[in-house]
């Protein structure tokens, strides 16, 4: 369910826990959508049960910050670095993961 709040821009601040605060009224969008350089934190998965498991098994996991380092010549796939270290995603992939950019 929480993953539909942020999906739709609602957030915390609909449901009323800080609302009004400038860092809650941020959307989410997916790790797909953010720009090279941009920094994200990732607050949930749209992805089935076995996809998700690998990904959090590879460290991108709630809470976690990444950085889009590059996407390729045709897009796909996209660098990101997560945990100090680098790791490529199909884009397939990087659209089910959701992210809050940060500033």
């Amino acid at each position: 369910m929480q993953a539909f709040w942020f999906a739709h821009g609602c957030g915390a601040g609909a449901r009323g826990a800080g609302f009004g605060r400038a860092d809650r009224r941020m959307s989410a969008q997916t790790l797909a959508g953010l720009g090279v350089g941009a920094r994200g934190k990732i607050i949930g998965f749209s992805l089935t049960p076995e996809l998700k498991q690998r990904l959090m098994e590879l460290g991108l996991t709630k809470g976690t910050e990444c950085r889009v380092l590059r996407f390729a010549p045709l897009g796909d796939p996209v660098e990101i670095l997560v945990r100090e270290y680098h790791l490529s995603l199909r884009i397939s992939e990087a659209k089910g993961i959701l992210v809050q950019e940060l500033v």
